[in-house]
């Protein structure tokens, strides 16, 4: 991405090329995107839940490959650049913070294919809080940068099934959606509260019929969850419809990209984070708030302990492919990567 391309010819012409410098980028991104998650958490809910949500997000080891791989860079920025644009968004306190907040969705854009759904996440919370019309040219001018980025896509299209063709050597096919989605949102809920599988190369989703329908299952139970709660837990509602809308461009059927892939989740996954935290709380609404406070800690315990163990895979090529194996095992690429090992 251009915005990617600036920030590596800088540190390249600066320092040469050492991994610890593109490696700084990438957290420090990663950290200011924990802080505008924060800062947005606290526009909407308590400080208190916001700082959870924000530092669950932080330590989260689905955010490892995006985070840690150098190449993950467009992730971190457009996750950094949307939710400082969501924040200023939804803050609306009007004059150069809502040009600011175009500006930077307009730079993390030229990086992102994935960025191209943030008008959709923006016009959902529109809708929840009945400001639609009200805010129609705010929001149509997020939607006009979409545009041109959309067709500009399109015009590459055939380019990149090419592409994908010749790296793969399997012929262009249409996925069916109705296989796709379902697996797709199964397998990055199941990371997010599980994430123990944590893989370069997502291959083994091949499923029973009775396995298919459980992904099926959830899939629409998450939907029915997000329209269910717009009325009696909006934010909850717009958690788990941030984490759907912003995970749409990479459910194309055009067979261009993984089925699943964690870098794809870095933003959206932490839509599942705020609507559990916000559920928690309410679940435990008359809980002493040492026990609260106890399972936070636990949970930013066992999740930064698994974080630690999944960038030690990051190590080196040979302690990732090494690794991938274990929950990769029919990826033809991977066994390509251990013969080269």
């Amino acid at each position: 991405g251009a915005v990617q391309e600036v920030i590596h010819n800088v540190i390249t012409n600066s320092v040469g090329k050492v991994p610890f410098w593109f490696r700084l980028v990438n957290i420090l991104l990663h950290w200011g995107g924990s802080v505008w998650l924060f800062e947005l958490m606290t526009v909407l809910t308590t400080s208190s839940l916001a700082l959870a949500i924000a530092v669950i997000f932080a330590v989260h080891p689905l955010a490892t490959e995006a985070v840690t791989w150098i190449s993950g860079m467009p992730y971190t920025l457009y996750a950094f650049g949307c939710f400082l644009s969501l924040f200023l968004f939804i803050r609306n306190r009007g004059g150069k913070e809502k040009i600011v907040g175009l500006i930077a969705y307009s730079a993390i854009i030229l990086d992102s294919q994935l960025a191209v759904a943030f008008p959709l996440v923006l016009a959902y919370f529109l809708l929840i809080n009945k400001q639609f019309r009200l805010r129609f040219k705010e929001w149509f001018a997020y939607l006009t940068v979409a545009s041109v980025k959309i067709m500009w896509q399109l015009g590459q299209l055939g380019e990149r099934i090419t592409a994908v063709q010749a790296s793969t050597g399997q012929p262009f096919r249409v996925i069916d959606p109705l296989r796709q989605v379902p697996v797709a949102i199964a397998n990055y809920l199941s990371l997010t509260f599980w994430p123990q599988a944590l893989t370069l190369y997502h291959t083994e989703l091949s499923f029973s019929h009775g396995a298919y329908l459980a992904t099926l299952g959830v899939t629409l139970g998450i939907l029915i969850l997000t329209i269910y709660l717009i009325k009696k837990a909006p934010v909850v509602s717009f958690g788990s419809g941030l984490f759907v809308i912003s995970l749409l461009p990479a459910l194309t059927p055009f067979g261009v990209s993984w089925i699943v892939a964690e870098r794809y989740a870095y933003f959206s996954f932490s839509g599942i984070i705020i609507a559990c935290v916000l559920l928690a709380d309410k679940l435990l609404v008359r809980a002493p708030k040492w026990l609260k406070v106890g399972l936070l800690a636990l949970v930013i315990l066992l999740l930064g302990a698994r974080t630690v163990m999944r960038n030690a895979d990051w190590k080196n090529q040979d302690s990732l492919w090494v690794a991938t194996a274990k929950y990769s095992p029919s990826s033809a690429q991977n066994h390509n990567n251990l013969g080269d090992m």
